[in-house]
């Protein structure tokens, strides 16, 4: 499994994207009391080869269900790990 977003939604809880080092899946699980629960799991568009922007890899209902959830930013690489470091608290 792979990370891609980690953002905080509407409710609060810290969610994040992922999808399967194979390729044939994508999905979005968020944190409630102190465990990751799948919210939704999808299977991920081909893959084209091609050179694409950021988030066209995504299956459109894995974008809908973000775009639903999040609420301000997505975490930046730095911010990500000090959320990770306290322990998943807000901020």
């Amino acid at each position: 499994m792979r990370v891609g977003l980690t953002f905080l939604d509407r409710d609060n809880r810290w969610c994040r994207s992922f999808d399967g080092v194979d390729g044939g899946w994508q999905g979005l699980a968020c944190r409630e009391e102190g465990q990751w629960r799948v919210e939704l799991l999808v299977q991920a568009p081909a893959d084209t080869g091609e050179l694409r922007q950021a988030g066209a890899g995504m299956a459109p209902e894995l974008l809908a269900a973000i775009d639903a959830r999040i609420k301000g930013e997505a975490l930046d690489a730095e911010r990500e790990r000090a959320v990770v470091a306290s322990g998943w608290r807000q901020p």
